[in-house]
């Protein structure tokens, strides 16, 4: 699909791409129902190139799938979730956006270049769970951040976060507000900042939390 419109104008209606191969290049996904569209990927190769989807917020959805974006971004307003599972994720110049809802990468391997995932009021958080990611901090924005932090932070389990070219500096990174209402809670899982040395547990926990 190249340089066109989709549009859904009906209560509780999603966008389902199920199975081969997709391709959107300056693709804009609209809505006229912003709270109750979904946009789904399922058991699915997509890419999507100079495309934005949710321009009035959509819920993301991806399963069994391998996503590719590039100089793309994705909205989800308000309460709408961004929900990633068992897939792999690799984003290029690209952002994945969201109000107060919560973000999840379950079971998946993600690679972040140039590239931020954000949660601009933090009521639910971020979670990542049983995943792998990769990440540069050459974004203008750190790679996880969250504007506004009044809840759950952000949560790793069992998981493994990589990062390059951060100057050994967590907050281009990871940002969460001031940090006085919402923490970096890791349980079972690990922050690596390559090129260095690694600190002592103590005092990773006294930097993190």
């Amino acid at each position: 699909m190249r340089n066109s419109n989709i549009t859904t104008c009906f209560p509780f209606q999603a966008f389902v791409a199920k199975g081969g191969k997709v391709n959107f290049d300056g693709v804009v996904y609209h809505t006229c129902t912003s709270l109750l569209s979904s946009f789904v990927l399922l058991d699915t190769t997509a890419s999507f190139t100079r495309s934005y989807l949710g321009k009035e917020g959509v819920i993301f959805k991806v399963s069994n799938a391998t996503v590719s974006m590039l100089n793309s971004s994705v909205r989800a307003l308000d309460d709408q979730t961004m929900t990633l599972r068992t897939s792999i994720i690799n984003l290029t110049d690209s952002d994945l956006g969201l109000g107060h809802g919560n973000f999840s990468l379950l079971d998946s391997n993600a690679t972040l270049s140039s590239s931020s995932i954000g949660v601009s009021m933090g009521t639910s958080g971020i979670t990542i769970g049983r995943s792998t990611v990769v990440a540069d901090c050459a974004a203008s924005a750190p790679s996880f951040w969250i504007g506004n932090p009044n809840g759950s932070g952000l949560k790793i389990v069992d998981s493994r976060l990589t990062f390059h070219a951060c100057s050994c500096d967590i907050s281009r990174a990871i940002r969460i507000g001031d940090g006085r209402w919402a923490e970096i809670d890791i349980d079972g899982g690990s922050l690596h900042f390559e090129g260095c040395m690694s600190p002592s547990p103590k005092e990773a926990y006294a930097t993190l939390v």
